[in-house]
């Protein structure tokens, strides 16, 4: 148990560490390719992955969540799932290259063709990257897949922005997409220094193919869940709607989905670990989501608050019209960021079943509230999901708590401090808004002023850039004072620093 709480540690430290890395060059992404590509582009784009996206659900059929959850497993077992998701993978391939013409007819758009042909051999090498990539996160080694992470995205950043500075339109974003997957795939080989064996049978591999199964189940049914918005604005809408609105979905998701996917990559095979003691699970789980919610639910709260200045620093001017999108869709990625989490505690422990019937109810709620939402275009499509969510977060975490040792009381605590605290600094920094303003026409009106400073500040639209340093200043400063000191929570960050420190020397 201490050789998994040092290596857990020690993972965490390391996934913040890429989480924070990989935001930044996502950022330095988003920023520049959002200057040399227009939002026709990104529409274009979405309209493909939408569809193969679908297909990307049964990339692993779940067995690289089947290998990591299991308590032991053998070397033949993983050779024969190996084999598995590469017949699944090409069969995925031919598939998608099956709807090029038929994304063709739909969207009534020519180029989407070869785009779609393109993003299709991206099946192939997520197929032989499953189980090595399994293997390396069942063993703890977070860290070493942490630096691969990092030099991946690198890789598609490069690549990306290189291809949009050399005129190739949309073709930057495909690029950007399939070529780190072949750079991933050779990154996770030599890292696991593990070669399948050949498949055979009567190797125990049945059992977990029907528990990846569920797991494919339950993200496909969520997928659509998640994805009908794309494609009814696609369709209904057009490339430049539909555009604009994943553009700013994507900017504002970009924190909460990052760092629940760093610091869920850990607390998985760690929960998985500990799946037979169910207090120590509990203590788990709780300590891993305190950390999470403290950093994701003030970040999405100055989303909501700050909406414009953000649009108009990471995108520029000609995405104004994201502004509105960004804004009304703020609650529903709060409500996200908080459920989650409870989508691997269900796995790690085995709850396949109850995972299934959570989406099965969640996903037509969604829908519905996106088609109630549809004749506003995006803007009434982001309202009406936040009002969804809002309404089923209550009997979304009472149901899934349900039979563990985890309690309302467990969750009030956890969540209500940093909500509390959030809100009372959002509130706060908002309030100081006119404040700010003043201060920077002021600022701006000072004859010593260097110009380069003026100009950087003031950017293309009034004081943009410099309200936002501000604006976030006040609200994170407020926040963490009130969270730390008022709400008594400074003991549990002192702890776990200790901890660290300690398991770190160790």
């Amino acid at each position: 148990m201490t050789d998994i709480k040092q290596k857990v540690l020690r993972g965490g430290i390391a996934r913040i560490a890429v989480l924070v890395t990989n935001m930044a060059i996502r950022v330095v992404s988003m920023v520049v390719l959002a200057r040399l590509l227009d939002p026709h582009d990104f529409g274009l784009v979405a309209m493909v992955t939408a569809t193969t996206g679908i297909f990307a659900l049964f990339r692993d059929f779940g067995l690289s969540t089947a290998t990591i959850q299991r308590e032991s497993i053998t070397d033949e077992q993983v050779s024969t799932l190996f084999w598995m998701n590469m017949l699944i993978a090409a069969v995925l391939c031919v598939a998608a290259l099956a709807t090029a013409p038929l994304l063709v007819e739909f969207y009534h758009e020519p180029r989407l063709f070869w785009i779609t042909v393109a993003i299709a051999m991206g099946f192939l090498f997520n197929g032989a990257s499953v189980q090595h990539t399994a293997l390396i996160e069942r063993h703890l080694r977070f860290g070493t897949l942490a630096l691969l992470d990092v030099t991946n995205q690198l890789v598609g950043t490069a690549i990306g922005i290189g291809m949009a500075a050399l005129g190739f339109g949309y073709w930057a974003l495909v690029g950007m997409a399939i070529i780190p997957l072949a750079t991933y795939m050779v990154g996770v080989w030599i890292l696991a220094a593990w070669v399948p064996g050949r498949p055979r049978r009567n190797t125990g591999a049945g059992a977990m193919l029907k528990f990846g199964w569920s797991v494919t189940v339950s993200q496909l049914v969520m997928y659509f869940g998640n994805n009908s918005d794309k494609f009814l604005l696609g369709r209904y809408w057009g490339a430049q709607e539909l555009g604009t609105y994943g553009r700013a979905m994507q900017l504002i998701s970009l924190p909460s989905e990052s760092l629940a996917q760093a610091l869920g990559g850990v607390a998985f095979p760690a929960l998985s670990r500990v799946q037979s003691d169910p207090q120590q699970f509990r203590r788990f789980f709780l300590k891993g989501y305190a950390l999470i919610l403290s950093t994701t639910i003030p970040v999405t709260i100055a989303c909501g608050i700050f909406a414009a200045d953000i649009v108009l620093v990471m995108l520029g001017e000609k995405w104004r019209d994201a502004i509105a999108i960004f804004q009304a869709a703020s609650p529903a990625i709060l409500i996200f960021g908080i459920t989650r989490p409870f989508n691997w505690m269900l796995l790690a422990k085995g709850e396949t079943r109850r995972n299934l019937q959570v989406a099965l109810v969640q996903v037509p709620l969604m829908i519905a509230a996106i088609v109630a939402g549809l004749p506003g275009g995006g803007v009434g499509v982001a309202e009406m999901y936040s009002y969804m969510m809002l309404l089923w977060a209550i009997p979304n975490l009472l149901w899934v708590i349900r039979g563990t040792a985890i309690t309302a009381g467990d969750l009030l605590a956890v969540i209500g401090k940093p909500l509390l605290a959030s809100v009372l600094a959002g509130a706060a920094a908002h309030a100081s808004i006119d404040s700010i303003d003043t201060l920077l026409e002021n600022l701006m009106a000072n004859p010593f002023l260097a110009e380069e400073l003026v100009a950087l500040l003031h950017g293309r639209s009034p004081y943009a850039l410099a309200r936002l340093i501000l604006e976030c200043s006040v609200h994170f400063g407020l926040y963490y004072l009130i969270l730390m000191y008022a709400l008594g929570e400074i003991a549990f960050y002192r702890d776990l620093l200790r901890t660290m420190f300690r398991r770190s020397s160790a």
